[in-house]
């Protein structure tokens, strides 16, 4: 399994064909990793909020099974998708669990990310 980093999942959509914006590169803040929940926000450029890729690369993300749940969340009143662990408020609310589902969720982004390599997610493409 190859070493992750926190710009792991950045380095994986500059592999895609279809081109996107990210709100910040890195998935954690490298020099305090319990700083934030990692997460990776993003669009895809010329492509409509409701377009098949984004429905593919959630159904993708829905059946990866890592060591924790992921979701490819999005807001009605943003452009924006964000691949971010699963979480519960409650589950957040000690800071030992917080720091837990930070290090579970690091450690669980290689296979991830190798799991959406061998997907076939980009290969329908509808406008």
């Amino acid at each position: 399994m190859r070493e992750v980093n926190e710009l792991s999942m950045y380095e994986y959509f500059m592999t895609l064909e279809v081109p996107f914006r990210c709100g910040r590169i890195n998935m954690w803040n490298n020099e305090n990793r319990y700083d934030y929940i990692p997460n990776f926000k993003f669009k895809f450029l010329n492509l409509e909020k409701n377009h098949s890729f984004y429905k593919q690369l959630n159904g993708l993300i829905e059946n990866f099974s890592g060591n924790i749940k992921w979701e490819l969340y999005t807001n009605q009143n943003s452009s924006n998708y964000i691949i971010k662990p699963k979480t519960e408020t409650e589950r957040l609310s000690s800071e030992d669990s917080r720091k837990k589902i930070i290090d579970i969720s690091i450690s669980d982004l290689p296979s991830l990310i190798e799991f959406l390599k061998n997907g076939d997610w980009l290969q329908t493409k509808e406008n």
